[in-house]
């Protein structure tokens, strides 16, 4: 019998993405086990969504191992598990806690098949029915779950700490301006629009672009990205640096001059946060929660997919020093306002303890 645990976090495996959803966890759990609250993290197999039979199996063996008081199980593993959501014992029974945590559902991702979209919405909502609490990162995911009944629970929004700290801004030694984008190169944060956005541009202005973020996880997007930026002959301008963390994105995030991201969809967009803290003026499109976290004083937001209005975007900002300096101000601002893990790990607990 293993010890008892009083949060069990159910996520599928490798729990070592450096998506944003995946780095929500990580530092969710450990502020949480700072504040003294005993976890565990259980990697399910089968990767996401939805999670398969091994996964079903895995957590109902964990569950009978030893007493959990509460259950959050991370939204991408929620379709795949409805069913044993339904098996296991209500909490007041003396079961866990069931806590489902949304990033964004599953079925709203960008590139799905009509049909695949559609049984994915089936099985989130089949296991939304099945919890006893619900929680957004953001106060758009949260009123996306309550106006299209994806829930009639009321849904508690645990929005992200800050996950870098800033450093001092580093002018470019040659003076080009410093485009900073970071997201994984997958279809719904939309590089393929920034590229031919800056097709548009070409060399009308000194810049140069880096893209951080994973390039594993849809290897054919990645290489339509990639052959994209050799279409458009911005090889000498377009730079993958792959994933980075710590200080070593810290330092990316201070040497940029602007952030750009235009994202189709965001359920809360962490690297929005990270760009704000670091002082840097926002173009992203006004998509999911981005409107909520950018203030209009701190960036450009234009329709999604719409590549002329990006281009004009990055245009503006290319152009005008003045604009770049007070939205980098405001940009700050807003940073500083944003909560740090520990008090997000409070309101968590304070849940756990609730339910």
């Amino acid at each position: 019998m293993l010890d008892p645990v009083d949060l069990l976090l159910a996520v599928p495996g490798p729990v070592d993405l450096a998506t944003g959803g995946y780095v929500y966890d990580r530092r969710i759990m450990a502020a949480a086990a700072g504040l003294g609250v005993v976890v565990e993290t259980l990697a399910l197999p089968g990767g996401p969504p939805p999670v398969g039979p091994p996964a079903l199996a895995m957590l109902r063996d964990r569950l009978a191992a030893g007493p959990v008081r509460a259950l959050l199980i991370d939204g991408l593993a929620l379709p795949g598990l409805a069913p044993l959501l339904g098996e296991i014992t209500p909490a007041g029974s003396g079961g866990p806690r069931r806590i489902a945590l949304v990033h964004h559902p599953c079925a709203l991702e960008t590139g799905l098949a009509p049909q695949v979209a559609a049984d994915l919405a089936g099985l989130e909502r089949a296991a939304l029915a099945r919890v006893d609490a619900v929680v957004a990162t953001s106060p758009a995911t949260a009123a996306l779950l309550r106006d299209e009944r994806w829930t009639d629970l009321p849904v508690t929004v645990i929005e992200p700490g800050l996950s870098i700290e800033p450093l001092p801004h580093q002018a470019a030694p040659d003076g080009a301006l410093r485009l900073l984008t970071v997201a994984s190169l997958t279809p719904r944060k939309a590089h393929e629009d920034l590229v031919a956005a800056l097709g548009k541009i070409g060399r009308d202005h000194e810049w140069r672009l880096d893209l951080v973020g994973p390039d594993t996880l849809d290897l054919p997007h990645a290489a339509r990205v990639r052959a994209a930026i050799r279409a458009a002959g911005l090889g000498d301008r377009i730079h993958l640096h792959g994933v980075l963390s710590g200080t070593d994105l810290a330092r990316r995030y201070a040497a940029a001059d602007v952030f750009v991201l235009p994202s189709r969809f965001e359920g809360y967009g962490m690297a929005f946060a990270e760009a704000l803290a670091a002082g840097l003026p926002v173009v992203a499109a006004r998509a999911g929660a981005v409107p909520e976290l950018v203030p209009d004083s701190a960036g450009i937001l234009v329709p999604p997919g719409d590549v002329d209005a990006l281009a004009e975007a990055l245009r503006r900002l290319m152009a005008d020093a003045g604009l770049r300096g007070r939205l980098a101000r405001a940009a700050a601002e807003a940073g500083a306002r944003l909560p740090r893990w520990p008090d997000q790990a409070r309101r968590l607990a304070t849940l756990i303890s609730e339910v």
